[in-house]
């Protein structure tokens, strides 16, 4: 159905206050009265969603955290938003514009005195979330190559000083995300050679929702090729990763989702796979330079080991080896664990134009209880620039084409 709105509302009375003033206007308008229930309406691929930040979880309620993780799925969706709630409270009214870019966002206190404005905006977030969908590429002698991703600023700068030449692009009104751009000459077997154009950018904060939120504008901004998320990650030494190691992904694994009983949680497992292309030129590098270039002195003497395999993803700091193995039990080929990649790679896989991702990690710890230790902490910046030294090597091996000009 076209023009369809959702409201998610867990009040009765509001929700049909929303039927009255949205039905009397005219529009075609399906009702979620709780999290779980939004989750299944957005399959019926509403352009605006109407929603409430606090959805009736206890456990929750404080952060209001069901309706931000559901504001981010609706982004992912490219469905434009407009907050009506009882918590208009100035960090929320400044994260739903600033991190969410909503079109409007009503006080529930004066709602009802501002319904002509509310019907106007309805109008606006109608003929936005139309635009969206209609986004073109853009000519591709400009085309981003790649769109390398950073959740943090020492992170970001092991790449950038690995780069023969950068700058920073100016800032543009409608993407907060702050950019740097490159261009990095590839060799390919055949000796031919080219240039790759490279955008790198950094979450406002870590984990899921703003990893998504800084893909989504990124991707909307440059579409990308394909993406890359380079950092450090936590290892499993289990699987013979060690400190200073890097992981290549050939699975994301998202853990987020979870339900807590007396035996533990119960995760709803959502993976994603690597790039078919990038795993596979990532299995067929062969040059072991990439591991003699580095800034940052390596805590020890040993070499470098690569490993490929999954990664789970969440946004929780596990700093536990009891954990990482009860979710071993479900994937028992785990080599690592971040905080980010599962909101990159829902970002890039839930569009109409799906892009290509890889993960690329160097391991800092190894996500049991010595995190935090001196003895840890001193593998960050080798974990930074292995990681960084790793991936700019791949690349000048010519992992994919050249668009043609």
């Amino acid at each position: 159905m076209e023009n369809l709105i959702l409201v998610v509302e867990d009040n009765t009375e509001w929700r049909n206050i929303h039927k009255r003033i949205l039905g009397q206007a005219g529009f075609h308008c399906i009702f979620a009265s709780d999290y779980t229930e939004a989750i299944e309406r957005l399959r019926q691929e509403p352009l605006v969603m109407v929603q409430d930040l606090e959805l009736g979880d206890e456990d929750f309620k404080k952060e209001n955290w069901r309706g931000w993780d559901l504001a981010s799925r609706a982004i992912l969706n490219g469905i434009s938003m407009i907050i009506v709630t009882g918590h208009d409270e100035g960090d929320n009214y400044r994260r739903a514009f600033k991190d969410f870019k909503v079109v409007n966002f009503f006080d529930k206190g004066s709602f009802l005195e501002n319904e002509v404005s509310f019907i106007n905006s309805v109008n606006e977030a109608l003929d936005k979330a139309k635009a969206i969908k209609k986004n073109k590429a853009p000519n591709l002698i400009d085309q981003v190559d790649f769109l390398i991703i950073t959740a943090l600023e020492e992170e970001r700068d092991s790449v950038l000083n690995l780069l023969p030449k950068f700058s920073q692009i100016p800032p543009d009104a409608d993407d907060i995300n702050v950019y740097f751009e490159s261009e990095l000459r590839t060799v390919f077997p055949d000796k031919t050679d080219g240039k790759y154009k490279l955008i790198i950018t950094t979450p406002l904060k870590m984990g899921r929702v703003d990893a998504a939120l800084a893909t989504i504008f990124a991707l909307n901004h440059w579409l990308p090729r394909h993406i890359i998320l380079v950092g450090i990650a936590g290892g499993i030494s289990e699987k013979n990763v060690r400190l200073g190691d890097v992981l290549v992904s050939d699975q994301i694994v998202d853990y987020a989702m979870q339900k807590w009983t007396n035996q533990g949680p119960d995760v709803r497992w959502q993976a994603y796979p690597a790039d078919a292309r990038l795993h596979q030129a990532a299995k067929g590098y062969r040059d072991n330079r990439w591991y003699t270039r580095l800034g940052a002195r390596r805590p020890d003497s040993d070499k470098p080991k690569r490993h490929i395999g999954p990664i789970a993803s969440g946004d929780i700091k596990i700093a536990s080896s009891q954990l990482m193995n009860q979710y071993r039990e479900h994937w028992s080929t785990l080599i690592g664990v971040e905080m980010e990649a599962a909101g990159v790679a829902a970002a890039a896989f839930k569009r109409n134009d799906p892009k290509g991702i890889l993960m690329i990690k160097g391991v800092c710890d190894l996500a049991d209880e010595m995190i935090g230790t001196p003895d840890i902490e001193k593998w960050r910046p080798y974990a930074c620039d292995i990681a960084a030294s790793y991936t700019i090597g791949l690349l000048r091996h010519g992992p994919i084409t050249i668009n043609s000009k």
